[in-house]
């Protein structure tokens, strides 16, 4: 099987560390082991494949990438709140751009963009939390 999303996820993750607005986030491609600050983690793929009518074993690759920006900020308070959020919808603005500029992903992809993008926010009683999920839905031609 020649599935492209391993090396979608990794071409990925490299164009995001070269982005100079991410240049303190920590950038992932698994679970973190703790809960950094500002955290951009590329998770679980899911896709499938179907004969493409273009020749002999052609196929289309379509699959989704489930993601998530992170955001933890001291206090508990709504600055603190809005802080969060705030620097979680830029950080994601970020990969945004990221595929705007160029949605092949290195060429990996014919397509790729985002999708079912929603925002959980938190305590843990000192701190609060931003978590932004979102998919990164790609189509490529194997």
């Amino acid at each position: 099987m020649t599935w492209k999303g391993p090396v979608f996820v990794d071409t990925l993750q490299t164009a995001l560390q070269g982005r100079s607005g991410l240049a303190n986030v920590l950038i992932l491609s698994h679970p973190p082991n703790e809960t950094p600050q500002e955290t951009i983690v590329l998770g679980d793929i899911t896709g499938r494949q179907e004969w493409h009518n273009m020749g002999p074993k052609r196929r289309q690759d379509e699959f989704s990438v489930r993601c998530a920006v992170g955001i933890q900020r001291a206090g508990v308070d709504d600055v603190a709140a809005k802080l969060s959020r705030d620097r979680a919808t830029v950080l994601l603005a970020e990969v945004e751009s990221q595929l705007a500029s160029d949605v092949t992903v290195g060429g990996v992809a014919i397509s790729s963009n985002l999708d079912n993008i929603v925002m959980r926010q938190g305590t843990d009683g000192t701190s609060v939390f931003t978590i932004i999920t979102f998919d990164i839905k790609a189509t490529c031609r194997v």
